[in-house]
């Protein structure tokens, strides 16, 4: 089953006002967008026309240490991201770099009309396709800002995306808005542009406002400029974004993340009422909707699981799980377990521990259905071994919020 909260990867991306030393803001904004994505990251730094980049697998600080970080230098425009399955890609050319977070569904198109041009890619990332074609539009005589609002006007798919230049950051969005993408104003001068909110707030960036689906804009000297407008087409922030994906404090396109998983709860409360006498959060799930669910039918919420966070890595041979039940707060009760997936493993520890009745509820839909926009894989449907289960349907998100997609939902 696909993880729903650790397959999107993220992008951070700054612009300041002087040179500096940007490692360190770039891992601090990666390390606050780091539940995107933890299979592997990396950097890049622009310093004039030459970039300097690292790469490592796993989190932030498993993956980048601090020889590799000073060999960065110093610079005024840089990037970074972290991964979690296929999505997302980065690429450095000569004189330019580009950071892809998402899918592109017609890549295959941008390499196809390179061939023609004899200017082949030398890998699969989507990242060097995008950058490639964009150099090779210039060489065709557009100048720098129309070849990339062309590049961009012939993207389809469910990304967001940062081109680094000599002199300039920019920042583009997917037409549908199925990816999100933001821009805050740095303390010191500058910009910053993060997959999330969060990765701003955290890091002391204030926040000016959601890049539009469709738009291109340009990081300057002298403020943010639009170079594309914002797409007609009607907005389409995936779903799986705001349920699962995003950390509970950011805001997307104007979402408050953990008002409308708690809004989930209270509609999954509606519609999969059952008598119990505890609801619980799935562990390594948030907890909003639990207690949006437990707020609703009245019945009291409890911690019923709690996370091994420190056993993990110390003893290969004999791996430990990630959570432990708490056998009291269940023994002989009924309950009701809240989370973004379903999850047999928790389900069968809390009947080892003695619960008499285990009934899961789900607050993200079952994904029968390919993203239509190429987007991050999508949760599997299950009952998880519970004694009755219930999924909330396409038709309920949209009574959370409008312009979220459900495309790959079922209709039930």
């Amino acid at each position: 089953m696909c993880d729903a909260r650790r397959d999107r990867g993220a992008l951070f991306a700054v612009r300041f006002g002087r040179l500096c030393s940007v490692s360190a803001e770039l891992c601090r904004g990666l390390s606050l967008l780091q539940h995107r994505g933890d299979a592997s990251c990396g950097l890049i730094v622009g310093r004039g026309e030459t970039f300097r980049a690292c790469a490592g697998v796993g989190t932030v600080a498993e993956g980048l240490d601090e020889q590799s970080l000073a060999a960065l230098g110093v610079g005024r425009i840089a990037a970074g991201y972290v991964r979690g399955g296929d999505t997302g890609s980065a690429f450095v050319a000569e004189h330019a770099a580009l950071v892809l977070e998402g899918r592109l569904s017609n890549a295959d198109k941008l390499r196809e009309a390179l061939d023609e041009r004899g200017e082949a890619c030398r890998t699969s990332e989507d990242a060097e396709a995008v950058c490639r074609f964009w150099l090779s539009l210039q060489d065709g005589g557009a100048s720098a800002h129309e070849a990339l609002a062309q590049t961009v006007r012939r993207l389809d798919g469910a990304f967001a995306l940062v081109l680094l230049t000599a002199d300039g950051l920019f920042a583009a969005r997917d037409s549908h808005g199925a990816c999100p993408l933001c821009v805050g104003g740095l303390p010191g001068g500058g910009y910053a542009f993060a997959s999330e909110s969060c990765a701003l707030d955290g890091s002391g960036t204030p926040f000016l406002r959601d890049i539009a689906p469709g738009e291109l804009v340009e990081a300057g000297d002298d403020g943010l400029h639009t170079l594309l407008p914002p797409s007609l087409r009607s907005r389409a922030l995936c779903a799986l974004e705001p349920l699962a994906a995003a950390r509970a404090d950011s805001v997307l396109d104007g979402i408050a993340v953990s008002s409308l998983r708690g809004r989930a709860g209270s509609l999954l409360a509606f519609g999969h009422a059952v008598k119990a006498d505890v609801v619980a959060a799935l562990p390594g799930a948030p907890a909003d909707a639990a207690l949006g669910y437990a707020q609703q039918t009245g019945i009291p919420f409890a911690d019923v699981f709690v996370e091994n966070r420190y056993a993990a890595g110390f003893f290969a041979a004999c791996p430990t799980r990630p959570f432990s039940p708490v056998a009291a707060a269940v023994r002989g009760k009924r309950v009701v377990l809240v989370g973004d997936r379903a999850d047999a493993e928790a389900v069968a520890l809390l009947r080892a521990c003695g619960a008499r009745e285990v009934h899961l509820r789900v607050f993200v839909p079952v994904c029968s259905e390919s993203c239509r926009y190429g987007g991050a894989p999508r949760p599997d449907s299950g009952d998880g071994g519970a004694d009755t289960v219930g999924y909330l349907s396409a038709r309920q998100i949209h009574l959370l919020a409008d312009g979220l997609c459900t495309a790959c939902m079922e209709r039930a």
